[in-house]
């Protein structure tokens, strides 16, 4: 599967040049050095950092969305497309459709299922980019799928999930992007890809990706509020995402989908997933914003802050005589508007009950650590824990 993988990866890469940007791959000797102060390491860690927040339609979605129209026919384009998305996925397709349209002549309709939670920029966002929004009451995105399919199967639409394969595979050519970049450089090889998750298409689309090589694939997520990847692992089954706790990263509030978990739960494709505070991606968005000159999304930030912030991390430092442990992290998107001005926007907590920096339920310490058996990441982040209560 992965071998299939990586030669449709490189022949997606070929398919989309043309209609993607290929985005740059900066190396941050202010961020190495954050990342190399770590007690105990014996390698200079350099950060890279991958900038998708530079790409059309402001995330690495859109290759994944662009390479999935370009594989269909005149029909289905005219014909329709559906999709659900907590916003940059919808975005993405939109923005792609809306691109196709305009060389081809012809309309592509593209309608978008988003929950009753979604915020308004990126409602707007979708309908500037010529979807029509779905707004449903429930606040899942189970029922936001479950609207999409029904629709689909009514209307003659195409569905078009995050998860699909075609999507995934234009999405990693980020990641196979940011291996050529580095290792053309003089004496470069890409040790480590670090990559926020959520849905988990990015992180599974790089685990199929590198898969066999001398590349380690991490994935980053928030502490409360996210996916609980990182619990599912050390559970050995795919948990439900935390409805309780909040994060600022909005665009990582959902479930890893089961196909991403059939990947994921396996160590030959990813390595570990690092669940980072609010209080960390804050001090790595602000990092960023020194560097770049602009804010990004907090959900691009998250990978940063794992890099920069997790003593786990070092545990998995390359055991070599190279003395550099070269590490790329996929900033996955731009900022929101509320972002730029500080002030979240009504609705942007996901209907969730907010808690400060610092804070976590009960019930998703118990969640998380319940049955973590003889996993050794599991005392060191249950310390971390314990300190914030």
């Amino acid at each position: 599967m992965a071998n299939l993988f990586k030669i449709e990866v490189a022949e997606a890469s070929v398919r989309i040049q043309g209609y993607v940007r290929r985005t740059s791959c900066v190396f941050s000797p202010r961020l190495s050095s954050l990342a190399s102060s770590r007690v105990g390491l014996q390698k200079k860690i350099n950060v890279f950092i991958k900038t998708e927040n530079d790409q059309i339609a402001g995330s690495f979605k859109y290759r994944g969305a662009m390479n999935k129209l370009l594989k269909l026919n005149e029909n289905q384009l005219r014909a329709g497309l559906i999709t659900y998305s907590t916003g940059n996925h919808g975005v993405a397709i939109a923005k792609a459709a809306m691109d196709l349209m305009n060389e081809r002549g012809y309309d592509i309709p593209v309608h978008v299922v988003v929950n009753q939670s979604s915020l308004e920029s990126k409602r707007s966002k979708l309908q500037d980019n010529g979807a029509q929004t779905i707004r449903i009451n429930g606040s899942s995105m189970i029922d936001c799928r479950t609207t999409a399919h029904a629709r689909a199967t009514e209307h003659g639409y195409t569905l078009i999930e995050s998860f699909d394969r075609d999507v995934m595979i234009g999405q990693a050519t980020a990641s196979l992007e940011a291996s050529q970049q580095i290792e053309g450089l003089k004496e470069g090889r890409l040790d480590s890809v670090m990559v926020p998750c959520g849905g988990g298409g990015l992180t599974t689309g790089t685990a199929l990706l590198l898969n066999g090589s001398s590349t380690s694939v991490f994935a980053a997520e928030p502490l409360v509020g996210g996916a609980r990847l990182a619990a599912s692992l050390l559970q050995g089954q795919l948990c439900e995402r935390d409805m309780v706790g909040y994060t600022c990263a909005d665009g990582l509030r959902t479930s890893v989908w089961e196909t991403n978990w059939q990947v994921l739960k396996s160590t030959d494709y990813l390595k570990a997933c690092f669940p980072v505070t609010e209080g960390q991606t804050s001090d790595a968005l602000n990092e960023l914003r020194e560097i770049l000159g602009r804010p990004i999304e907090p959900s691009a930030a998250v990978g940063l802050a794992a890099a920069l912030y997790h003593p786990d991390l070092r545990a998995f430092e390359p055991q070599d005589e190279v003395k550099t442990w070269n590490i790329a992290v996929i900033l996955t998107g731009e900022s929101p508007p509320w972002a730029r001005t500080g002030e979240p926007e009504a609705g942007e907590n996901d209907g969730h009950t907010e808690q400060t920096t610092g804070t976590i339920a009960t019930g998703v310490v118990d969640a998380l650590f319940r049955d973590k058996g003889t996993n050794k990441y599991g005392g060191r982040i249950k310390i971390l824990i314990n300190e914030m209560m």
